[in-house]
């Protein structure tokens, strides 16, 4: 993979982030025709960065993006998000209040709120005992990291400590067939 290739998914999330909060929410007749020219003109801003085609929706808080390839990636951001109907159903899922999903291609990122780091070592508990293999881990002293392995899947369980608001990652990508 290209720095291009890699940069460009990035470059489309910040952006794709950026316009949802620049366009915002509105209850009157003409704040709803700014926020639909504004969410378009977001759109067309992003896809012109990106080659990708672009769609936002700022009420739902989903940003969709197909590249020239055929690639994709969607982000859901905001209140009542769900895990997205691909996510493996085999995989536990962590107890927390989920505050954003991603997938691109066949990979997906998944941001719990938690009440502890209590939740990512029930996780990475969970997961060992469905056949996953602890690869690497790293405690940084309120930052962790645990990733684990299995025929199927490569997984990276993070933690960020916060007094107010903790922070679960989970990162699941199928394994490449040789």
């Amino acid at each position: 993979m290209t720095n291009t290739a890699l940069v460009r998914p990035i470059a489309w999330v910040i952006g794709g982030a950026a316009a949802m909060t620049l366009v915002g929410c509105s209850t009157d007749p003409i704040g709803d025709a700014f926020e639909k020219g504004a969410e378009k003109a977001a759109e067309k801003a992003i896809e012109g960065a990106s080659g990708g085609d672009v769609d936002l929706d700022s009420e739902g808080g989903t940003i969709k993006i197909e590249g020239e390839d055929g690639e994709g990636m969607e982000l859901n951001v905001g209140e009542d998000v769900e895990v997205p109907g691909s996510f493996p159903s085999d995989l536990p899922l962590p107890d927390g209040e989920l505050m954003s999903s991603t997938v691109v291609d066949t990979g997906f990122m998944l941001q719990y709120r938690v009440d502890s780091d209590d939740a990512a070592d029930s996780l990475v508990s969970d997961l060992k005992g469905s056949e996953f293999d602890e690869t690497s881990a790293a405690d940084l002293g309120g930052i962790s990291s645990t990733t684990l392995s299995s025929d199927a899947y490569n997984v990276t369980v993070g933690f960020l400590a916060d007094d107010e608001e903790p922070m679960l990652s989970y990162i699941v990508t199928p394994v490449e067939s040789e």
